[in-house]
């Protein structure tokens, strides 16, 4: 091997400058990447009044609900109950179901409401 391809050697004690840069090692010279974090929006049931933070627009946010795992815990505790005639409930009520909020504009999910 020819020495000109090799790097140069960096040894202890001698001045030869910042020391060699390791790929995929952060740099203690290298300033960190700034990240915003708004404040946290608390969405409730109905829809709300925001500035979407994906498209910026002043938006009414579009919800919808969603069955989630509490519906069918609550369909499957009416069954163990002898309850089993009423276990379509859970799915027909809001109460037991997520409020999603998306943005009307850009379709980005904004938040979810949960009791």
């Amino acid at each position: 091997m020819d020495k000109s391809s090799h790097p140069p050697a960096y040894h202890v004690g001698q001045d030869a400058g910042p020391p060699p840069v390791i790929v995929g090692q952060p740099q203690p010279y290298a300033t960190p990447q700034q990240v915003f974090v708004g404040p946290t929006i608390h969405y409730g049931p109905e829809s709300q009044s925001i500035q979407c933070p994906h498209c910026r627009s002043q938006i009414l946010t579009k919800v919808e609900t969603e069955t989630t795992t509490r519906t069918h815990l609550v369909a499957v505790l009416m069954c163990a109950c002898c309850c089993w005639l009423c276990a379509w409930l859970p799915y027909c009520m809001d109460s037991c179901k997520n409020k999603n909020h998306y943005c009307p504009s850009c379709g980005a999910f904004l938040g979810a409401h949960s009791r």
